[in-house]
């Protein structure tokens, strides 16, 4: 019950303090008051310069892609005797 007593004290004590006057005025007035937020002339380049990059990055890679498999060589192996499908077609038929 200590602690319910200490908080209710607390809250009658908040209840109590008064307010300035002019703080709802103050805080009305910034809340209002329009920002006005400068870009900086660097931005819009950067981003281009960014964009830019990220795509003949893009189009490098898929040509070092598609470049790299067609020099590739296809290896076909006949790999039943490995797997030992007989076994099965031999069953199978029986």
């Amino acid at each position: 019950m200590k602690t319910e007593d200490y908080i209710k004290r607390f809250i009658e004590k908040e209840k109590q303090i008064e307010p300035t006057p002019f703080l709802r005025t103050r805080i009305m007035g910034v809340i209002e008051k329009p920002m006005v937020k400068k870009a900086s002339s660097w931005q819009p380049v950067i981003a281009t310069v960014s964009i830019s990059l990220i795509m003949l990055l893009g189009f490098q890679l898929s040509n070092l892609y598609n470049s790299s498999s067609a020099k590739q060589t296809l290896l076909n192996i006949n790999d039943s005797n490995i797997e030992m499908l007989h076994y099965y077609h031999i069953e199978s038929n029986e």
